[in-house]
């Protein structure tokens, strides 16, 4: 936890706490953490390791193809994240819970240890970082 930035302010005892609720799991290099549009279950902290966040989009269709054939779709690069780095809270702090994956995230070293939260665990600890959460956004998201 000492890796990961978002838990700096946390006090001591806080962070002790917090142990308690934190899974780990190791994932290979290829390894899609979740994808676009699924459910927005878990908060990862990166411990060791890089992960790639995409966009799937669609591809323009060729005119020539019939009405309803398939969609090409094209992997946009978002952004890279390291170890000491969080991802999957915004879809988490959607009101009510039902919030969905606006990137897929995948894996991009060798192999990645990620640490994380469910969505009970997270919501209770969120006010303790809801206001670092803001800040490293910018209100981006707002």
């Amino acid at each position: 936890m000492d890796k990961v930035d978002i838990f700096a302010s946390m006090e001591k005892y806080e962070r002790v706490k917090l142990l308690g609720m934190l899974a780990m799991k190791t994932l290979k290099k290829g390894d899609f953490v979740f994808k676009e549009g699924d459910p927005g279950d878990n908060f990862y902290m990166i411990a060791d390791g890089e992960v790639e966040c995409i966009k799937i989009q669609a591809a323009p269709n060729n005119p020539s193809e019939p009405v309803g054939a398939s969609e090409e779709r094209k992997e946009v690069h978002v952004r890279d994240l390291k170890t000491g780095e969080h991802f999957g809270e915004l879809a988490l702090l959607t009101p009510g819970g039902g919030g969905k994956r606006s990137l897929s995230v995948r894996v991009k070293s060798e192999s990645c240890e990620l640490v994380f939260l469910d969505r009970k665990d997270f919501a209770k600890i969120v006010g303790d970082i809801s206001n670092y959460l803001k800040m490293n956004y910018g209100g981006e998201f707002d």
